[in-house]
């Protein structure tokens, strides 16, 4: 009688401790799908869109408002050009390829800086490997590496480099420049000839001082 009696406190005593376990444990998370599904990148590529049209839109702008009638008929971004020397001065730069009205083809690169003093800082490093076999150059008589026609206008906190594999009618590209809603001024302006030495000037009052 003693053993079946204790054999009877033994099991209440087993349920009451699997009873008040059962009460005091956490309820299970439950697990929500929607924070283990991959997120739709959707959001991402609505935005980047918007940027590149935002960025196209206010070049057509630009071109269809200019009063230095460059003809600009296509403006797509460039997407082709590795990593170019100033990119490491300057997050604030712009790529286009453009197309005008006798299917004349230009490459536009431009880099924006805060004020004159980083700008000129990356046009000087820029000037110490744009030589020939990336050699150093000296301001107003050193020949910039080149193969096609070209233009590079150093602003007061702008440097715009444009190519074409025909020649550029430069007066009318600075005159489009300085019409700019962001012009920036112009120290010096670089023109280059397939086979030719660069050429230098300083830009004032609307003429081309040679240096």
């Amino acid at each position: 009688m003693r053993t079946f009696t204790k054999l009877l406190s033994y099991l209440f005593s087993m349920f009451t401790l699997l009873l008040w376990s059962c009460h005091s444990s956490e309820p299970t998370k439950k697990i929500n799908l929607d924070d283990i599904r991959p997120k739709s990148n959707s959001r991402t590529q609505k935005k980047s869109s918007s940027i590149e049209k935002d960025t196209l839109a206010s070049f057509y702008n630009y071109y269809a408002n200019d009063s230095a009638q460059l003809g600009i008929a296509k403006i797509t971004l460039d997407t082709t050009l590795k990593t170019h020397f100033l990119d490491r001065f300057s997050t604030a730069k712009k790529r286009l390829l453009l197309t005008d009205s006798t299917s004349q083809k230009f490459q536009y690169l431009s880099w924006s800086f805060a004020d004159s003093a980083a700008c000129f800082e990356a046009f000087y490093n820029w000037l110490d490997q744009a030589g020939l076999k990336q050699q150093s150059i000296q301001l107003g008589s050193g020949d910039v590496l080149h193969a096609t026609h070209g233009l590079y206008v150093i602003a007061k906190n702008e440097l715009f480099f444009l190519h074409s594999e025909q020649p550029l009618a430069y007066q009318k590209w600075l005159k489009w420049f300085e019409g700019k809603p962001d012009n920036s001024s112009i120290h010096y302006v670089l023109r280059m000839k397939p086979k030719q030495k660069t050429k230098w000037f300083q830009y004032s009052n609307n003429k081309l001082l040679v240096l």
